[in-house]
């Protein structure tokens, strides 16, 4: 134990708390831009809500984030003990992550946030914003929770505009691939 506290009063705690505060918030920016979501715990792929594991590379990063944030108030705002800002930082945080990340999955997850494939497939839509030839586009379609809006890509990659009416083929992730419709007269 002495060796530990020697090791921690050695450490510019300040530094790394601040480490943890940036590494964690450069990962959710760059998650952010790039459109990672960090997974959905599988709600998509079976018949239920998959059960979903709300441990997340985001839910990581919020505790990455949040261990350096609560290390800095600890050490600096209440001038907690290095050895206890550490052991309180690590609890704080996990509480947290946890306690939000259950939330954000009741939300997101299990609230319908996420598009299942099977209770969208076979559904009418229409074309919102075009879909430009091999990109992707928006459509609306109605489902239990109302109207929807979701992004789309034509089947075939061809181009389809707006107004036309689809149907929804099936799901790639939050993506429809929809297939034009002859409209009947």
């Amino acid at each position: 134990m002495e060796t530990i506290r020697d090791a921690v009063e050695g450490l510019n705690l300040t530094l790394v708390y601040g480490g943890f505060v940036l590494a964690g918030l450069l990962f959710c920016g760059v998650a952010f831009l790039f459109g990672g979501d960090g997974g959905d715990g599988g709600a998509d792929a079976g018949g239920d809500d998959g059960g979903g594991c709300f441990l997340s590379p985001i839910s990581l990063a919020f505790f990455t984030t949040s261990l350096g944030a609560f290390g800095l108030i600890l050490l600096h705002g209440l001038g907690v003990s290095p050895m206890r800002s550490i052991l309180y930082s690590i609890l704080a945080a996990a509480v947290s992550m946890t306690v939000l990340s259950f939330f954000f999955y009741r939300l997101f997850v299990r609230g319908g946030a996420v598009v299942q494939s099977e209770k969208v497939d076979g559904l009418s839509a229409e074309v919102f914003t075009a879909i430009p030839e091999g990109g992707v586009g928006e459509v609306l379609y109605r489902d239990g929770r109302g109207q929807q809006k979701a992004l789309a890509r034509s089947s075939d990659g061809s181009a389809i505009p707006a107004g036309i009416p689809v149907r929804i083929d099936r799901s790639v992730g939050p993506t429809l691939v929809v297939s034009r419709v002859d409209r009947q007269v």
